[in-house]
């Protein structure tokens, strides 16, 4: 911990759906265990909030990609957190494929927490990864996240995090699950 903020261990199952000639993607993220490894070390095995995004691809030449994104997550689990309010979070993705099966890549977005007691808190999130996919059907990843209080209630504006985390995915045709971490 630092200046006494908890460090936790989280993981979500992850799932998508391509569409329209896989040009058009759904999304659905649904965090199932959260330990903080600063205080208790049971962790929680709850369902956490329940997002759901959607993302187009709007250009792609010579291995690169650009998406718009857009993604909702509803305040329905029972992690602790400081806020309510649904989040709202409009992003970029850009992504090269770099070699045959190796792509590196960056989602840069805002967090935007619309909680009815408080004012609108704005976040800024952005991920960088690098995903390896060794055989048609798997793909394992590795993310460095980081997020920037940028305007909100009281502390938002002093949010400064970073995480790292793995991925594991599963790819079914039009189908991909995968377990984060």
């Amino acid at each position: 911990t630092d200046g006494g903020r908890d460090t936790y261990v989280r993981s979500a199952l992850r799932g998508g759906l391509a569409l329209l000639d896989r040009r058009l993607g759904l999304t659905v993220d649904l965090p199932w265990f959260d330990a903080p490894v600063s205080r208790e070390r049971s962790g929680r095995q709850d369902l956490g909030d329940f997002r759901i995004g959607v993302l187009g691809i709007a250009w792609q030449r010579h291995g690169l990609t650009l998406s718009p994104a857009f993604r909702v997550t509803a305040p329905t689990g029972g992690f602790p957190r400081d806020r309510r309010g649904t989040v709202f979070e409009p992003a970029l993705l850009l992504e090269w494929q770099w070699r045959n099966g190796l792509t590196v890549g960056t989602h840069q977005g805002l967090s935007v927490d619309v909680d009815p007691e408080a004012k609108t808190g704005i976040v800024y999130v952005a991920t960088y990864h690098v995903t390896w996919q060794p055989i048609r059907w798997l793909s394992l990843s590795a993310e460095l996240d980081t997020w920037i209080g940028a305007y909100g209630p009281t502390g938002l504006g002093d949010l400064r995090a970073v995480s790292a985390g793995g991925a594991a995915r599963v790819n079914l045709g039009r189908v991909r699950i995968g377990l984060v971490a």
